[in-house]
């Protein structure tokens, strides 16, 4: 049964990493179209010059990983809005290789920006937060499932499962929910071989008991759901949207 009393987010204050496109951009235009007070973090400058058109988002181009920019970054968004009430982590990246042939660098960097950024932005937005806020964490249904060549995404996605439930754990007396939301096969810029192979796509069908691959719209609806229906009454929760391929 959903939550009767929904979290009211008009105006509240969401940032969004990794929001200049796929899935954080449509999970950006639909809190914009909720009322939110919407801000994106993006390393892509091509995206957040992109995403700029929309005046009443706040763009910032900006690599998560970098403590000292996020820092100035974090400060003056408090300073300027008083509170985040919700953060969504959602930047990510992947590469795809051979476990026997993962160059160190892609490991390192998969690592650096999924695991390692997202719990810089967590840390730094925690410590600042006001009680009764929200995170959730976008991470994959491979995170307790690992797929041939992209081990150390999935290995980045499992790490956050844990940093999911700590972050929960410890911000409980704050009354700071934490959540993730694991994500199944999606059109996005990610997975961009769905646009040159559409026998990948069907490959990626046959896994899916149910057939379907969702677009960054879908997602970002769900998105708004878990965090309005959810967010007040559970913390540590991992919500699953694959249609069915985590049991296959």
């Amino acid at each position: 049964m959903l939550n009767k009393n929904k979290t009211h987010l008009n105006k509240k204050v969401v940032l969004i990493t990794g929001g200049a496109g796929g899935i954080g951009k449509a999970t950006a235009m639909k809190f914009k179209q909720e009322g939110s007070i919407v801000i994106v973090i993006d390393n892509d400058k091509f995206g957040c010059n992109h995403i700029k058109k929309y005046d009443d988002l706040i763009v910032y181009n900006c690599d998560i990983t970098n403590y000292k920019k996020m820092n100035l970054i974090i400060e003056e968004i408090f300073l300027k809005y008083g509170n985040i009430d919700i953060l969504i982590n959602n930047a990510a990246i992947q590469t795809c290789s051979n476990v026997l042939e993962i160059d160190l660098d892609d490991w390192k960097k998969v690592i650096d920006v999924n695991i390692n950024g997202t719990f810089i932005v967590s840390q730094l937005v925690a410590k600042r937060m006001k009680n009764n806020s929200t995170i959730l964490n976008i991470i994959s249904t491979h995170y307790n499932k690992p797929r041939i060549h992209k081990l150390h995404y999935d290995i980045s996605k499992a790490g956050l499962e844990i940093m999911t439930k700590g972050f929960a754990l410890e911000l409980s007396e704050r009354k700071i929910t934490v959540n993730a939301l694991a994500i199944g096969a999606t059109f996005t810029n990610m997975n961009k071989g769905f646009d040159l192979d559409k026998e990948s796509v069907n490959r990626t069908r046959e896994r899916i008991p149910l057939k379907k691959i969702c677009e960054p719209e879908e997602i970002a609806t769900y998105i708004y759901n878990v965090i309005n229906d959810f967010s007040i009454a559970t913390t540590g929760s991992v919500f699953t949207i694959d249609g069915g391929r985590n049991l296959v």
